[in-house]
């Protein structure tokens, strides 16, 4: 199965100066051509203060608030993303980036309404819920379930969880009959020891080499979770 609607977002937390980050910034540094800088100058809603930068281009969606740097896709998903969100950490490696966030997310249409319940049903049984609110006037359904994963710790005393995955899955608002999953792969940058690398170089390293994987990952985790519960259904 795929999906009607797939992109990634790349967000990043710390302190950030946004005045800096412009369209005419990021085409004088060659992160961008001169068309897709034309395209962000143009943007309806651009905005650039010492608060926040907004705009937008072909391929992206830029906001870069004092405490957080977000890049969003726009339209079909490009490499192109990752190597924006790089380039300009790499601009910037003295920035004090203190955590990170690898996320994907999709809209899957399913071929009937019996699926699209199937997998309200497996990921959130609901007999709890209907001894909760029992009587054939009360209907229970998933809203929003998202679970944490993380790596399981042997010393378990004063364990503070550092990189995790949260899985979300709702009903879409965009596809008919459709779910909507989203995996956030969190990275946390603060806790790391550094060597030589800066913090924002270390957070630009880990996308460049992640980001592709973590995709990989993200679309089979949403497929698979699909089949297992279409699955459980029909047992």
């Amino acid at each position: 199965m795929t999906p009607r609607m797939y992109g990634s977002s790349i967000v990043a937390l710390g302190a950030f100066n946004p005045s800096i980050v412009t369209p005419d910034w990021l085409e004088s540094r060659g992160l961008l051509g001169k068309e897709d800088a034309e395209e962000a100058r143009q943007t309806p809603n651009l905005l650039i203060s010492h608060q926040v930068a907004q705009f937008e281009g072909p391929f992206f969606v830029l906001q870069l608030l004092e405490n957080q740097f977000s890049l969003t896709s726009k339209g079909a998903m490009t490499a192109l993303l990752k190597d924006l969100f790089v380039g300009i950490l790499q601009l910037l490696p003295q920035t004090p980036v203190t955590a990170l966030g690898i996320n994907f997310h999709g809209h899957y249409k399913l071929d009937n309404l019996n699926d699209y319940h199937a997998i309200g049903d497996a990921v959130a049984p609901k007999g709890i819920w209907k001894s909760l609110f029992p009587g054939a006037d009360q209907w229970q359904g998933l809203q929003n379930l998202t679970m944490r994963i993380e790596p399981v710790t042997r010393n378990p005393v004063n364990y503070v969880a550092t990189d995790y995955k949260l899985i979300m899955i709702q009903p879409s608002s965009v596809v008919k009959h459709g779910v909507y999953l989203s995996m956030n792969d969190h990275r946390d940058i603060a806790s790391r020891k550094l060597s030589e690398c800066l913090p924002a170089e270390t957070a630009a390293e880990i996308v460049d080499q992640d980001w592709d994987s973590a995709n990989d990952f993200a679309i089979k985790l949403f497929n698979n979770l699909i089949d297992i519960t279409l699955q459980k259904a029909n047992q």
